[in-house]
């Protein structure tokens, strides 16, 4: 009996040591493979995909027989300053070829606008498990020049009958029996005409998201200087009417908004899901210069001490200081309530490619200070206007990675770009984890014989994804994942066919366009880490100096796996510590006793909460 009992004894401690084993062996592979097992835990059936679409420009006086010198715009004639956006030798003039879908130095005609809303229906159509979630248009919906050069140099148009027809011919409905008196009825009505056929190309329950472009504003849109006024008072009469218009097209599928302060400074927030927030910021009132209107006579303003008097946007002190205020309140709300956070905006801040400022530096300082202070529920900073296709990933002073910033492709192919939009894939915490752009060749298009061009219009393409593209493994693209990626692209290290092949996709398509990009190398690394001008100019200067000597650039190579870098570093280093004691426990386990089975058993779960999360265990685990 005795003998029995200790075989009996024996065995139980063998059950346990496997038991033990058991714990341990798993604990282990989900150190290792702690993302492999969130993706299979529940976040997954939360995933969604966004569309956002940038700089349509949409030109109802598009006519394809008319060069860029007169903005392809019939009855318009030559303007002088039409260099400044590229309108040079590639034009087609009217004694030659007919261009429907658009070409350099040009806007977004009907024929464009009209393929670009089909391909919408499209993607929607193929989306069958109805993944889209919403469509976000980050500004520019005008042309380029459509209201003020209309206003100031073709004022007989407005006296001419037959110019009147066409006013009316294209503003079909949405301005009936009312005669065009000034550039912002004009605006309005198309305005009404391009929302409303967008509208059509999209499902009824996806909303519509809005940032308000540079170019998206009547000359005659006075907006108040009026600080210390209330929000009544000093509300715009162009921003109010525009509201009635995009509205109604956010607040679809019971998207909960705060459009209030819409009317008086361009911004809002709209709630997509109980935790995620997005926020919709008017950036041209922290830009560097008076944007809009454009024209000769307007001053170039550096600084803002330079800001003349009553200077609408550009220079609009007062609604700037109060949008940073409402950002950094909105951010400090969402802190609290453990909300996750998407930036979107039209203008971003940082630099061209020229090197020349986009915004005010003081605004810039404000907003790094701000997007510093909560970007622990700052998923990702969406942006446009500069018609490419770009990633940027600011490092602070203090070597602080900031959330990625994208940079939407434009639709307009007037600076040489390809017309592209982006399908983003988006994870249940809002994160980005992969995206699609794709595009129309609109010049390769324009090349071919007369005879394939007319039988054959253009049609959209997938161009580029990001985690094939730069082989990124990462589970979602965070600052490490996309500041990995810009590293790849160091002029110095990397190779020419990669860069290039990039300036041909950040370009979408364009291989002349891409040419361009080339010869600023060093710019453009530089810009896609810096939003400081200082900082930028000493990068660009010693890039350039080091890789034009063929230096050695010693890059700083990001080694932590994306899966500990996305919690908390107190946890990451606990978490290799538990991983080092497993090893330990690996060798003891023949032990088999109660106290080591416990201990084994704490440790799987406290894998578990590290990969998963505290707030995704089960009621068992």
């Amino acid at each position: 009996t005795q003998s029995t009992w200790g075989w009996i004894v024996k065995m139980v401690r063998l059950v346990l040591s496997l038991k033990s084993l058991v714990y341990l062996c798993l604990s282990l592979c989900l150190c290792l493979h702690g993302v492999g097992a969130s993706e299979e835990t529940g976040i997954q059936q939360d995933h969604y995909q966004a569309l956002v679409l940038s700089d349509v420009h949409y030109d109802p006086f598009y006519h394809s027989g008319y060069s860029c010198s007169s903005l392809c715009r019939s009855r318009l004639v030559n303007w002088s300053s039409r260099q400044s956006v590229g309108c040079g030798p590639l034009s087609i003039s009217q004694s030659e070829e007919q261009l429907a879908f658009g070409q350099l130095g040009c806007d977004s005609g009907d024929d464009l606008v009209r393929s670009l809303f089909a391909q919408l229906k499209k993607q929607f159509a193929e989306d069958s498990k109805n993944d889209i979630k919403y469509v976000a248009f980050v500004g520019d919906f005008a042309a380029h020049g459509f209201t003020d050069l209309i206003k100031q140099e073709f004022m007989h148009l407005y006296h001419d009958p037959a110019a009147t027809n066409t006013f009316s011919d294209i503003l079909h409905t949405e301005l009936p029996e009312h005669h065009i008196e000034n550039p912002q009825e004009l605006l309005l009505g198309t305005a009404k005409r391009f929302f409303k056929a967008f509208a059509a190309a999209v499902p009824e329950n996806v909303p519509i998201f809005y940032t308000l472009g540079n170019d998206d504003l009547p000359l005659d849109a006075k907006l108040p200087d009026s600080p210390g006024a209330t929000i009544e008072e000093a509300e715009s009469p162009w921003l109010t009417s525009l509201s009635k218009v995009i509205q109604p097209l956010i607040e679809r599928n019971g998207v909960v908004t705060d459009f209030s302060q819409f009317r008086y400074g361009g911004f809002y927030s709209a709630s997509l899901r109980e935790k995620e927030l997005l926020l919709f910021l008017n950036t041209i009132v922290f830009a560097r210069r008076k944007i809009y209107p454009r024209h000769p006579e307007l001053p170039y303003i550096e600084e803002l001490s330079e800001c003349p008097h009553n200077l609408p946007f550009g220079c609009d002190h007062d609604r700037a200081e109060r949008q940073m205020d409402w950002l950094d309140a909105k951010l400090y709300a969402a802190e609290r309530s453990g909300q996750r956070v998407t930036l979107f905006g039209h203008i971003p801040p940082g630099m061209y490619s020229s090197g020349s400022q986009l915004w005010h530096s003081v605004w810039v300082k404000r907003y790094l200070e701000i997007v510093k202070r909560y970007s622990s529920i700052i998923n990702q900073q969406v942006y446009g206007h500069l018609h490419l296709s770009d990633l940027r990933v600011f490092e602070l002073p203090s070597k602080v990675l900031l959330p990625p910033l994208y940079v939407a492709p434009g639709i307009a192919p007037i600076f040489g770009n390809n017309p592209a939009y982006r399908k983003m894939e988006i994870d249940g915490h809002g994160l980005v984890t992969d995206y699609e752009d794709y595009f129309i060749d609109v010049f390769g298009h324009n090349v071919l014989p007369k005879s394939q061009r007319l039988g054959s219009p253009p049609s959209w393409t997938p161009l580029y994804r990001f985690k094939t593209f730069f082989n990124s493994e990462f589970s979602s693209l965070n600052g490490t994942a996309v500041r990995q990626a810009i590293q790849s692209l160091h002029p110095c290290n990397s190779s020419t066919h990669r860069r290039e092949k990039w300036y041909q996709y950040s370009t979408t398509g364009s291989a002349e366009k891409a040419k361009e990009l080339k010869q600023r190398e060093a710019n453009l690394y530089c810009l896609s880490i810096h939003a400081e001008h200082e900082l930028f100019l000493q990068c660009a200067q010693q890039v350039s100096a080091m890789c034009n000597t063929s230096a050695h650039w010693a890059l700083h190579q990001l080694e932590l796996e994306d899966r500990w870098w996305s919690i908390d570093p107190a946890l990451t280093v606990f978490a290799y510590a538990a991983c080092a004691v497993l090893f330990i426990f690996i060798a003891l386990f023949l032990m088999g006793s109660t106290g080591l089975q416990k201990i084994s058993r704490y440790l799987y779960l406290l894998s578990i909460t590290i990969v998963r999360g505290p707030k995704r265990l089960s009621e068992s685990e």
